[in-house]
């Protein structure tokens, strides 16, 4: 058995909202992790993709994003699988909300910004 404790992680500030590594790489299996991200009202998170990475979206509160065009209501109790090429971001963040991220076949610079 291991425990984490999110409050244990340090948050990241990025483009658009801020993130912690709640699981790190390679304890789950190399490649996967688990982070919560936060977005803050009046944020934006640019459109992006991923070539390698499949993200698996865990929302603990209400949001939205933008998925290839259409747009994504994220509420508790549901989860939203990106796959590779899923084009996603958030034109404008409403109101705050988090949601828990776990990566799949996760690399470095696996990210391609549209913006």
């Amino acid at each position: 058995m291991r425990l984490f404790d999110a409050d244990d992680a340090e948050w990241l500030q990025r483009s658009g909202y801020s993130k912690r590594v709640i699981v790190p790489p390679g304890v789950l299996s190399p490649g996967m992790f688990l982070q919560q991200v936060a977005f803050k009202t009046g944020d934006t998170m640019p459109p992006h993709f991923h070539n390698r990475t499949t993200e698996v979206f865990i929302p603990t509160s209400s949001g939205e994003m933008v998925i290839n065009g259409e747009r994504v209501p994220l509420i508790p109790g549901t989860v939203l699988v990106c796959e590779p090429g899923d084009i996603h971001g958030i034109p404008l963040v409403k109101k705050d909300f988090d949601i828990l991220v776990m990566k799949l076949d996760a690399e470095e610079d696996d990210n391609e910004w549209l913006e």
